[in-house]
């Protein structure tokens, strides 16, 4: 799965920082996309298309396996709007839980700039 990156605050020049996967305050999900079958120019024109519908510049993207979003105890839920969207569910309401969880994800993140 890809997080897209429109904030240079969520990533360094060698890692993507947590902050990157953290849920927005006003709702317990991280928008994502499901991309194991593209390659990076593919990746990077859908984010580019993602980041303008948002008036936003695609900074940077993260990709992390699935199972990672697993293994930290959250869930992925498709839902194809747009197409390949999906969400990762089940953050706790607790921010330092959420950080702690995000941290996981981030480690285990692999960055594109």
């Amino acid at each position: 799965m890809t997080r897209f990156i429109f904030s240079s605050k969520h990533f360094s020049s060698v890692r993507v920082k947590p902050d990157a996967f953290l849920p927005p305050s006003d709702m317990l999900e991280t928008s994502v996309f499901r991309t194991v079958d593209m390659d990076a120019p593919g990746i990077r024109e859908r984010g580019t298309l993602v980041g303008e519908a948002g008036g936003r510049s695609l900074k940077a993207w993260a990709d992390v396996l699935a199972e990672v979003v697993f293994d930290a105890g959250l869930d992925v839920r498709p839902d194809n709007v747009p197409e390949r969207h999906a969400a990762i569910i089940g953050w706790p309401r607790e921010k330092d839980h959420q950080i702690s969880l995000a941290q996981q994800l981030a480690a285990r993140a692999t960055l594109s700039l």
